[in-house]
C-alpha cells in the first residue's frame, strides 16, 4: 500500500514539473515574439525619427517668409591696413573686410552655402561681389555661427551708397550694406528701414525726373545729393564746422547721413554730435556741429565730409581757403 501510494506521489510530481517545463516553453515562445515585435517597433520609430529629422534640415532659401525672419544675420565691416597694395598711395582708401554672425531662432536646422553669399547693387551695372568662402555653413535651432573675412578687397564706397549682402539673389536680402563699417555693423533689421528700402527702390519710371516746384523741403535722404545746397565752414584748428543752407529751400540735415573720413578712411561721429539727430535749416540759416574729429582733426593728412554717400563731398582741408588752421 505504500508502495502504490509513493509511486502515484512520484508521477504527480512529474505531471506538474512537465506541465511547469511546458508553461516555462509558452512563456519564452511569448516573449521571444513580443521581443521581435518591439524590434520592428523601434526600428520603425527609429526611420520615423531620422524622416522627421531631415524634414527640418533645409538650405536659407527654402524656408518660407515667415520662417526667414527667423533666422537673422549681421554683417560687421572692418578696414585691412595690411591688405593695402604696396607702394600704395597714402591718401589711398584701404580694401575692407566683411564678418558675418548668423543666427538662427526657428526650429530647423539651417544651411547656407557660403559660396552663394553675394553683394548686388540693385538695378545696377556695378559687378557682384562674391563671397571669399566656399563651405556649407549648418546653423542648428537657437543657436549662432560666425564667419570671419566673408568677404576681402571691399570698396568702401559699397557702404555709402546702395547695396545689399544677398543669398542667391535679390529676393533673399540679408541686410543692406550701407553704413557696414560702424561700430556694431549692420544686421536684419535694416530691411524694414524706410530710407534704406527707399534708397534701394529704383524710381517710378511713371514718376517726374524733377522735383516739382511747389516742393519746399530738402531731406538728407541717404542716396540722395545735397550737397550743393549747404556750404561747411569749420571753425579756428577744426574745433566746429558751421553747416549754412544756401539754397532757396528748407533742409534738414540728419547726422547719421554725415559721413566723415580721416586719410581715406571712414571714422564714427561723436555720439554727442550723433544726439543732435535732425537739424532743420531754413533758407540762410547755419547750424554748427562741434569737432567732428577729435584728436585726428590734428594729426590727419587729409579729412572729409560727405552727405548720404561718399560722392557728396561737402569739404574737405584740401579746400585751403576754408583751412581753419
Amino acid at each position: 500500500m505504500f508502495k502504490q501510494i509513493a509511486i502515484v506521489c512520484l508521477l504527480s510530481v512529474g505531471l506538474v514539473g512537465c506541465s511547469s517545463n511546458h508553461m516555462s516553453n509558452a512563456e519564452k515562445l511569448q516573449q521571444s515574439r513580443e521581443s521581435a515585435s518591439s524590434a520592428v517597433e523601434s526600428s520603425r520609430n527609429k526611420k520615423k525619427d531620422a524622416v522627421s529629422i531631415a524634414s527640418k534640415t533645409v538650405y536659407y532659401h527654402q524656408l518660407n517668409t515667415a520662417e526667414r525672419k527667423e533666422v537673422t544675420f549681421a554683417f560687421q565691416a572692418s578696414s585691412d591696413t595690411t591688405a593695402a597694395d604696396s607702394g600704395q598711395a597714402q591718401n589711398a582708401p584701404s580694401p575692407y573686410t566683411v564678418d558675418m554672425q548668423v543666427t538662427n531662432k526657428s526650429d530647423k536646422t539651417v544651411k547656407l552655402d557660403e559660396s552663394k553669399i553675394v553683394w548686388l547693387m540693385p538695378n545696377s551695372d556695378v559687378d557682384p561681389v562674391t563671397s571669399d568662402k566656399t563651405r556649407v555653413l549648418t546653423i542648428k535651432p537657437n543657436t549662432s555661427k560666425n564667419v570671419v573675412g566673408l568677404f576681402s578687397d571691399f570698396n568702401n564706397q559699397n557702404f555709402v551708397d546702395t547695396g545689399a549682402f544677398c543669398y542667391l539673389n535679390l529676393d533673399y536680402k540679408l541686410a543692406y550694406s550701407y553704413r557696414a563699417y560702424k561700430d556694431g555693423g549692420v544686421t536684419s533689421k535694416n530691411l524694414t528701414d524706410k530710407k534704406l528700402i527707399a534708397m534701394n527702390t529704383p524710381d517710378d519710371d511713371n514718376s517726374s525726373d524733377t522735383d516739382s516746384a511747389a516742393d519746399s523741403s530738402i531731406e538728407s535722404t541717404p542716396g540722395e545729393d545735397t550737397s550743393a545746397s549747404i556750404k561747411v565752414t569749420p571753425g579756428s584748428q577744426y574745433e566746429n564746422f558751421a553747416f549754412t543752407n544756401i539754397s532757396d529751400r528748407t533742409i534738414t540735415i540728419n547726422t547719421d547721413a554725415i559721413l566723415l573720413m580721416v586719410d581715406s578712411e571712414f571714422v564714427d561721429m561723436p555720439s554727442d554730435i550723433l544726439a543732435d539727430g535732425e537739424v532743420v535749416l531754413k533758407p540762410g540759416q547755419t547750424h554748427v556741429y562741434g569737432n567732428f574729429f577729435g584728436d585726428a582733426s590734428q594729426t590727419g593728412s587729409r579729412l572729409s565730409i560727405s552727405l548720404n554717400h561718399g560722392g557728396n563731398e561737402l569739404w574737405s582741408s584740401d579746400d585751403n581757403s576754408e583751412n581753419g588752421n
